[in-house]
């Protein structure tokens, strides 16, 4: 059986950037996330497109279900991923090319 591959996330995607602004928010730093709580802040994105974005993120290490609920938390590394990717975006690259 062929093994999937999911595509990564691109900073200057709008989609891409909206999904990882609104999980990267404090308030889901210590009790987990949900897709409907994703929803309320993108509600162009459909129930079965957040589950698979979910899939992507879990999938690239970014976050982990946590077990017996439908919640999910950023892991350490996603954590880190999201606050570099949004500071290198923000601070470096739109600067430099709008300069």
């Amino acid at each position: 059986e062929k093994e999937r591959t999911y595509r990564g996330f691109n900073f200057f995607d709008s989609r891409d950037l909206s999904v990882l602004e609104a999980i990267s928010k404090g308030e889901y730093m210590t009790f987990g996330i949900q897709g409907k709580q994703i929803r309320q802040h993108l509600p162009k994105i459909t129930p079965s497109a957040m589950t698979r974005i979910f899939k992507r993120l879990k999938v690239h290490g970014l976050i982990e279900k946590i077990p017996g609920s439908y919640k999910y938390l950023i892991t350490a590394l996603g954590k880190e991923i999201i606050a570099a990717g949004l500071s290198i975006k923000n601070l470096i690259l739109v600067p430099a090319l709008t300069s």
